[in-house]
């Protein structure tokens, strides 16, 4: 057989989707669904605690999506997730600030 078949088979989307889940379910990963935003929230807002800047909250969003075994997601998604946890936070906190007694967090709408 012509080498040169292979890489043409290697280049078809067909195979890279197979591939890709055959690897994934050796491994025990799941994609990330919409049922898991509120995980990547929760952990970027424990990485929010002490910062604004994106890197620790980006962090901590991955972090938590590898314990959870779940396959993380292209730069943009987790950049958009650390901008939401950055707004639930800044609403958070005006919260609070408005009323000292309010200690409940916000709930995340998604």
């Amino acid at each position: 057989m012509d080498p040169i078949v292979f890489d043409l088979y290697a280049r078809r989307d067909e195979t890279r989707c197979e591939h890709l889940a055959e690897i994934m379910a050796r491994l025990y990963l799941r994609p990330m669904h919409e049922r898991d935003y509120r995980l990547c929230i929760r952990a970027g807002a424990v990485g929010a605690v002490a910062t604004e800047k994106g890197e620790p909250i980006a962090l901590a969003v991955i972090d938590a999506l590898k314990a959870a075994r779940i396959v993380v997601p292209g730069a943009r998604m987790v950049e958009r997730l650390v901008k939401r946890t950055l707004i639930l936070q800044h609403a958070r906190l005006s919260q609070v600030s408005e009323n000292p007694e309010c200690t409940s967090p916000v709930t995340p709408r998604m």
